[in-house]
């Protein structure tokens, strides 16, 4: 099946009406779920970087990517830590809405609609809004869109606004996300 390309600036243009049906089908800067890590970053590049590790398992190891990116300000990817074929199950796109929260859930409302545009059937649809814990007086926080597969899998498109006492910047994050991979973050990594 083609691979549809997810980009922030909203210009697909897809050459059939081909829906997308699985995760794999989507691509952020050319990677997609089920890509090898090593297939954008040379092995040297991921030894000598300090991947993130989550506080209550090691399962996962989360990577910034350094390619050059066209349409987003950061790409990170989540891998198994014992895969030494680095296949990638996870990855966010970052880009940067500073002190524009309204810029970004506008673009957030376009994108949400580009994707269901292209997707075929999905289970269901989840918009939360939760505090960032990071901002101890309580004012940052996420407003975010869940669209879940049929299989588990997901995409997450969030609009973060952090406080002024944060100096952050508001930011825009797509998730691609295996049902693996959020699953384990939901019940395990925290």
């Amino acid at each position: 099946m083609k691979r549809l390309l997810l980009i922030i600036v909203l210009t697909f243009s897809f050459q059939s009406f081909t829906k997308a049906d699985d995760i794999r089908d989507f691509e952020i800067e050319g990677i997609s779920m089920g890509d090898s890590l090593l297939n954008f970053v040379s092995k040297e590049y991921i030894d000598n970087q300090k991947p993130f590790i989550y506080p209550k398992s090691k399962k996962f190891k989360e990577y910034s990517v350094d390619i050059e990116l066209l349409q987003y300000d950061m790409i990170t990817v989540s891998v198994k830590a014992s895969d030494n074929k680095y296949i990638i199950y996870s990855m966010m796109a970052d880009l940067s809405f500073r002190n524009n929260f309204n810029k970004c859930k506008t673009k957030k409302t376009q994108i949400l609609k580009e994707i269901k545009s292209v997707i075929g059937e999905f289970e269901k649809e989840e918009d939360n809004k939760y505090e960032r814990s990071l901002d101890k007086s309580g004012n940052s926080y996420d407003e975010s869109t869940t669209i879940y597969f049929k299989n588990g899998d997901n995409i997450r498109v969030i609009c973060t606004n952090w406080s002024e006492t944060m100096d952050y910047g508001d930011r825009l994050t797509i998730a691609i996300n295996t049902e693996e991979f959020f699953n384990w973050m939901l019940n395990e990594a925290y």
